[in-house]
């Protein structure tokens, strides 16, 4: 035994062990080694534990990990084994590589039993790290080591599937979180592939909050409430978020990251209050080599839902009195923005009868008040405006309320006045909503109530500003009803002094006013209110035809306009005065007004449009006259030579362009239009060809600058398109439209176009940016193409609505603007982001429709105005007389161009009513059913039939698009050849006599290019010549009945019973039918006989005929078709020489009854063959019809016998009418 005993060695008293690595044998990728350690002084005793993967005994080239334990912390041996690399926590979303292996930090842990230490160390190895490896630890504590001590073999692998190693946080709770998910591949990052996370109740993708990710694409998309598909992909540190019903992602905060054979995907999410609950975690990794490491659960998560708002208090919590304003504050972790409404109450307890109970909205910044029963809610009413709401309890004054916001919280400041019916000891109480939470009520103080006091002086609105000229509102009140006030002064001037100031007297008694003298000793003979007189002194005029007064409750507001006097410019103080029988509020300062002095008027540096009114010919059967012609607007040198704004000369007619200078007409459109109150509005657009063909080049540089004899195109030559000009190249012919009113019965045309309001300083100056003085959102207005009239229900109001597509935002908007007819005045504009595209309105029970286009080619729409203009003031009055106001941005008074972000206001909101898989364009009511029709891209022309039409129209309360029916359309009823049909739209609707009328758009050679795109360009000139002449296209006509029934009947009235349609398989021209059976038109061919009638542009009955007016681009023909062979980059033959023109110039046909052919009233542009369109009918009655025309042409002939370019009004009557002065 004693030998035995000694051949033992054993070791030193106290020195720690090596216990076991387990596993101690095996193979793979990736491991968790749990390797345990001992000291016979207690685990606590263990300073370090070394552990080593490697061919032998060696750290170099090896995976070699040092584990801390008073500081928890890992290192990793570099590749030479020379050093360490920085500590990490365990537990911590760290990783450590080097070129062996990769330690992940977060699923690594110990564990302590008795005098052992167990350390797992969860590592993946590359696959360049594969072969038989031994595995070594070694322990210390403050004095000893074990020495290495061999634990076992690890066979790496050379290839293999990657692996999920982890997922950070691996549990918790809550409604937001950024979740870190580690997966591993040996041949690392770059050999994954992909990568999916999911949240659910299990391994379940449908109700899930499920997300890939693309490693080579860098991009996340999330799953769909089935898990069933996926999202489109969004590139990772974009805004763009990603959302269903479980939970939002944030894209832009999202991040990946690599070390070694690993990548971590980091995911900030969101998750839906309807998702709360235990979850569970998933992930599942993808390489290159199409392996998974299948689905591993990481972790769990409970989702929670977030806090609610909260009511922080109300300013004042105590005190007593008839009138104060409270200031509610509330608050919000989602932030002001997250609270819809807030809600105040003062009353005996917590009961809204016979209560003062305010509701406040934040997102339509509104006031209401509860009636007496508190059954109910008056309309709102916007904060800031002039507007009081009272009940039997109170009354709130809307003008003198506002809000704030600081970070989470919102102050709503609540002006009220109290009834002193409603004396006594009240509590209040507030609540606040935001959308899925609130607070419940709570109690904020109390407030005394008084039976009997003076009456106080609210405020007048607008409480600061300047101008020659406003209507100041002043609001007052007294406890025991406005029934009780007797006077009311307001008075405008330096301060509080009578004296040369502007200083106005209101009885109530007699609802009268009185102005004071220039001394303040005394007032004048009073005038009653409504009554056409005015009151004046040297500092101000009363217009008592306007004044108003209103009561509400306990208050009452006295509506004064005034006009100043040039002397008393300069900044002055307003204040109120009220009486009632007993007592005085005393005199309260309510704001302060800067004086100007009007604008001197500013010259127009552009003529006016020539008003001839003498008789022309071109007609067949009608006597017309030229009442409006476009004047030239600026002067031309040449292409790339002129200069911005070169206005003509109107002071000498004789020579109006410097010499080498000759006279250009830039308006050339007559386009959006209509007829109200005997007046005809008509607004432009300029440069319409060159405009069109810049915005179809692909070059950023714009097309090639080119002239004709009659017209030019600069593109990126001209100056407006220059370095600082506001126009891309393609559009540098782009000029502002301009606006017209022309009386029918006097034959005076006035120029309305908006102005900037205020002053025209520096930036209308003739040296400046805008020397027209054009308002800004105007500027960026193509072109006026469409105009029609609304009346407003709330108000009685009519209203001239325009629009027109939108610069700005290329083809994402519409600038809308409204003028107000009975005031001549522009009352509001607004920039609707959504729609590019607006051609035509209807008006059907009293409903507005019109057709429109969206974005992306994503077709189009019936959409149904849904808007008010009750919102907004009266307009101001004009500081000059040339229309210079400042248009409310629809219904704000801010002079700037909106965020492009809600879309939806409430002047311009519209609602999409009917959708359609093309570009709407004209609209008719025809079988009780509204007809719209639509023009490619994307679909193909179109005609599609409502459902009926719903009592009260199409909108609320039926929100969601209603289905329409296609009853027609040119590749299916007509057109045989698919790839030339995509190119043609359906042109104007009509109803005549119970019958539908509707042609065709061509565009141009649009079918030539596209067949050439397809195809290619043939080298041989016959067969180039062939291709070109058969897919030409020409405006074809046709009507039909009984749509309605399924079964309708159709008629191909001008048009073609058959083409040839290319056979790609077999190379040739094959002669085909239309797709109408063939069918032979009934009156002639396509275009009324003339090839170039390339677009049946307006339909218009009068006196029980249709017109029918067409675009003939016969004059252009040849120059567009260079325009297009240079795109194709090889010159093309001459298009008129393969198809003779026969004569230039729109034509207008008209029926007189629906079984009979069309009669040629007009074939030569309505006698100017430079109008190659006629664009506009404006209706007057039974007397007359008129007729907008249109033309790209825009350089003035040097041969006073030529017909010059630019839009011409004309008025038609039938022969046997007096033709007027």
């Amino acid at each position: 035994m004693v030998a035995l005993l000694a051949a033992i060695s054993l070791p030193a008293f106290g020195q720690p062990t090596v216990v076991s690595t387990v596993p101690a044998s095996g193979s793979g990728s990736t491991q968790s080694f749990a390797v345990t350690v001992a000291d016979p002084g207690g685990a606590a005793a263990i300073t370090t534990v070394v552990f080593l993967i490697n061919n032998g005994l060696s750290g170099a080239n090896g995976c070699w990990l040092l584990y801390s334990r008073s500081a928890n912390t890992f290192q990793l041996a570099n590749d030479a084994a020379t050093g360490f690399s920085a500590p990490v926590t365990l537990g911590t979303a760290s990783l450590l590589s080097n070129s062996q292996c990769s330690v992940n930090a977060a699923n690594a842990s110990t564990s302590t039993s008795g005098n052992n230490l167990t350390v797992k160390f969860p590592l993946t190895f590359a696959f360049g790290f594969a072969g038989v490896k031994t595995s070594f630890a070694l322990v210390y504590d403050s004095t000893q080591n074990s020495g290495w001590v061999s634990t076992g073999s690890w066979t790496v692998p050379g290839s293999g599937p990657p692996t999920v190693m982890s997922t950070l946080p691996s549990s918790g709770s809550g409604n937001s979180q950024t979740f870190a998910l580690t997966v591993a591949d040996g041949s690392g990052p770059p050999a994954i592939t992909f990568v999916s996370f999911l949240i659910n109740n299990g391994l379940n993708g449908a109700g899930a909050c499920w997300v890939l990710y693309s490693r080579s694409a860098n991009t996340l998309q999330l799953a769909n409430d089935a898990g069933s598909g996926f999202s489109a992909p969004v590139t990772i540190g974009t805004a763009t978020p990603l959302s269903n019903s479980q939970c939002s992602v944030s894209v832009a905060t999202a991040s990946t990251g690599t070390n070694g054979t690993t990548l971590s995907l980091n995911l900030p999410l969101t998750f839906t209050n309807a998702f709360a609950g235990a979850k569970s975690t998933f992930g599942i990794a993808y390489d290159s080599a199409n392996q998974n490491s299948g689905w591993q659960g990481t972790g769990s998560w409970t989702v929670t839902a977030p806090p609610g708002p909260t009511v922080i208090s109300t300013a004042p919590s105590s005190g007593s009195g008839s009138s104060q304003s409270f200031a509610v504050t509330v608050s919000d972790p989602g932030g002001a923005a997250a609270i819809a409404t807030v809600s105040f109450l003062v009353n005996n307890g917590l009961n809204g009868a016979n209560g003062c109970w305010l509701l406040y909205s934040r997102s339509a910044n509104t006031f209401q008040l509860a009636n007496d029963a508190a059954n109910g809610f008056s309309a709102p009413v916007t904060l800031g405006t002039a507007s009081t709401l009272s009940n039997s309890q109170c009354s709130v004054n809307a003008a003198a309320a506002s809000t704030t916001t600081n970070g989470n919280s919102l102050t709503v400041n609540i002006p009220l006045t109290f009834a002193f019916g409603f004396a006594g000891n009240k509590s209040t109480f507030a609540i606040v909503y935001d959308a899925t939470q609130n607070s419940g009520w709570v109690g904020t103080g109390s407030w005394t109530v008084p039976a009997s006091g003076a009456p106080t002086v609210i405020s007048t609105f607008p409480s600061s500003g300047s101008g020659s000229s406003q209507t100041f509102a002043t609001t007052v009140a007294d406890g025991s009803g406005s029934a009780a006030i007797t006077f009311v002064s307001f008075l405008v001037g330096n301060g509080l002094n009578g004296a040369n100031a502007c200083w106005v007297l209101y009885t109530h008694a007699f609802n009268t006013l009185q102005l004071a003298n220039d001394a303040g000793t005394g007032f004048s003979a009073p005038v009653t209110i409504g009554t056409a007189s005015s009151l004046s002194n040297s500092q101000c005029t009363v217009n008592a035809g306007t004044a108003s007064v209103t009561t509400s409750g306990t208050t009452l507001t006295v509506n004064v306009p005034l006009t100043f006097a040039f002397a008393f410019n300069g900044a002055k103080q307003t204040f109120g005065l009220a009486y009632d029988s007993t007592s005085n509020s005393g005199w309260v300062l309510t704001g302060a007004w800067t004086v100007q002095a009007p604008p001197p008027p500013v010259p127009e540096p552009t003529p006016p449009p020539t008003t001839p009114n003498t008789s022309i010919g071109g007609f067949t059967t009608m006597s017309a006259t030229m009442r409006v012609k476009a004047s030239p607007d600026e002067c031309y040198k040449g292409l790339g030579q002129n200069v911005k704004w070169d206005f003509i000369n109107q002071a000498n007619p004789s020579q109006p362009c410097a010499a080498g200078k000759i006279p250009k007409v830039d308006q050339g459109y007559v386009w959006g239009s209509t007829i109200i109150n005997g007046i005809a509005y008509f607004g432009t657009q300029a440069n319409a060809q060159c405009i069109g063909e810049g915005a179809l080049s692909k070059n950023p540089a714009g097309p090639a600058p080119y002239q004709t004899d009659t017209w030019s195109c600069e593109f990126g030559v001209s100056p407006y398109a220059q370095p600082n000009g506001p126009l891309p190249p393609q559009i540098g012919d782009q000029r502002p439209p301009r606006m017209y009113s022309y009386n029918i019965t006097t034959h005076v045309v006035t120029d309305i176009t908006p102005k900037l309001g205020g002053t025209p300083g520096s930036y209308c100056s003739p040296s400046g940016p805008n020397p027209l003085c054009i308002d800004q959102l105007w500027l960026s207005v193509r072109g006026v193409r469409t105009a029609t009239s609304y009346t407003e229900p709330a108000t009685g109001k009519t209203y001239l609505i325009i629009s027109g597509p939108a610069l700005v935002q290329g083809s994402n908007a519409l600038d809308f603007f409204a003028y107000d007819v009975a005031a001549q005045k522009w009352v509001a504009k607004y920039q609707y982001v959504g729609y590019n595209d607006m051609r035509h309105w209807i008006t059907v029970g009293g409903k507005l429709y019109a057709p429109v286009g969206k974005p992306a080619n994503l077709g189009g729409a019936l959409v149904q105005y849904t808007g008010s203009f009750a919102v907004l003031p009266d307009p101001p009055v004009p500081g000059s007389g040339n229309n210079y106001n400042q248009i409310p941005l629809c219904g704000t008074t801010s002079p700037t161009i909106p965020p492009q972000a809600a879309a939806n206001s409430q002047c311009f909101a519209f609602q999409d009513v009917g959708d359609f898989d093309g570009v709407g364009t004209d609209v008719v009511l025809h079988e009780g059913r509204l007809f719209a029709a639509t023009w490619p891209p994307p679909g193909y022309g179109s005609i599609f039939m409502s459902p009926p039409i719903p009592a009260g129209g199409f909108g609320q309360p039926n929100p969601s698009p209603q289905p329409w029916t296609r009853v027609w359309s040119i590749s299916a009823n007509y057109d045989p050849d698919p790839l030339v049909a995509s190119t043609i739209g359906t042109g104007a609707l009509a109803d005549f006599n119970g019958v539908l009328y509707w042609g065709t758009m061509v565009y141009g050679i649009a079918g030539t290019g596209k067949w050439f795109n397809t195809y290619g360009v043939p080298t041989d000139p016959q067969a180039l010549n062939l291709a070109i002449i058969n897919t030409f296209r020409t405006a074809t006509l046709f009507s039909g009945t009984n749509f309605t029934t399924g079964n309708p009947s159709i008629n191909l009235l001008y048009g073609q019973s058959s083409f040839y349609v290319w056979n790609p398989t077999t190379s040739q021209w094959v002669l085909t039918p239309n797709n109408q059976f063939g069918a032979r038109p009934l009156y002639g061919a396509s275009g009324f006989g003339n090839p170039y009638n390339n677009y049946i542009w307006t339909m218009a009955i009068f006196n029980n005929k249709l017109y029918v007016g067409t675009m003939d681009w016969g004059y252009t023909a040849a120059d567009a078709f260079a325009f297009v062979a240079q795109g194709q980059g090889q010159p093309f033959p001459n298009i008129t020489q393969l198809i003779p023109v026969q004569q230039y110039g729109a034509d207008l046909y008209t029926f007189s009854n629906t079984t009979s052919a069309a009669n040629a009233e007009s074939v030569s542009g309505l006698g100017n063959y430079l109008n190659y369109g006629i664009r506009a009918m404006l209706v007057n009655g039974s007397t007359s019809i008129l007729f907008g025309t249109a033309g790209p042409m825009n350089l003035a002939s040097t041969s006073p016998t030529t017909p010059h370019g630019g839009w011409e009004l004309i008025e038609a009557i039938p022969a046997s009418q007096p033709q007027g002065r």
